[in-house]
């Protein structure tokens, strides 16, 4: 996992305190990014996407929390896609 060691931030926690980033979101769960990674001031990307005052952002990494824990329980596996989720 990739983590800025300047900024203690990772690429998803980066991305959510930007405007128009539901895309780029997804793309990163996509590609393996963990919704529940930590900084050391115990901040997950839902804290920085809120601080940020990003609520696009947030959307969309709750609606793929919610969506990862249905799909588990099937054990299947999903990929996001922008047409299941419409922030606004």
């Amino acid at each position: 996992m990739y983590n800025s060691a300047e900024f203690l931030e990772t690429p998803l926690s980066m991305a959510a305190t930007k405007e128009s980033a539901s895309a780029m979101i997804i793309t990163l769960v996509n590609g393996g990014a963990l919704l529940d990674y930590r900084t050391k001031q115990g901040l997950t990307a839902v804290h920085r996407a809120a601080a940020a005052g990003q609520a696009a952002s947030v959307k969309v990494q709750l609606y793929t929390v919610i969506t990862i824990h249905l799909v588990r329980g099937s054990r299947s596996y999903v990929l996001f896609t922008m047409s299941h989720f419409d922030p606004c």
